[in-house]
């Protein structure tokens, strides 16, 4: 995780090697907020870490699992997002409103069903909350749930990663 414990880094090139060094890792131990971090290497897969047991607040980034969940529920009956979803969807991800993930939660099944979907992905140690904006998650699921939007894989089809991940291009415009 970046400083302040928040955001992700992406970085290319070079061969499979622990971004974790001995100087990082004593920076990061004294940090005085806990830091967590997963990484993984997109060209061998190969995942390193760092104090990857803590329990994080998902606050907002839990709106991903939200989408996620929604995404598979119209796949899974055939279709696309409904005008109504989407209309929910976008706000909830470009400008993070809360009221738009509210009704998102509820509309898909709310927690149960989120965990359900968090558990099928292989999200192993996220506890989904009815009060979500308090669920937590460790930095290896939030890599699991990364990689299931960029990733092709049996969770999401092409059509809806794609959709997930044009929504951030609009964040702020």
């Amino acid at each position: 995780m970046a400083r302040g414990g928040t955001g992700y880094w992406l970085a290319e090139g070079g061969g499979p090697r622990n971004p974790f060094t001995p100087q990082l890792d004593h920076y990061l131990a004294g940090l005085p907020q806990t830091t967590t971090s997963a990484v993984e290497d997109l060209n061998t897969g190969q995942i390193f870490t760092y104090d990857p047991g803590p329990q994080l607040v998902l606050a907002s980034t839990f709106k991903v699992e939200i989408l996620g969940t929604l995404l598979a529920q119209a796949q899974a009956q055939g279709r696309g997002l409904t005008a109504w979803e989407q209309s929910q969807a976008a706000p909830m991800i470009e400008i993070s409103t809360n009221a738009a993930a509210q009704a998102l939660f509820a509309h898909v099944g709310g927690a149960a069903a989120i965990q359900a979907w968090d558990d099928s992905i292989g999200m192993v140690a996220t506890t989904v909350l009815q009060n979500w904006a308090f669920s937590t998650t460790t930095a290896t699921d939030q890599l699991t749930l990364l990689d299931t939007f960029v990733a092709p894989n049996g969770h999401l089809s092409d059509a809806s990663r794609s959709y997930a991940l044009s929504r951030p291009r609009n964040v702020g415009s």
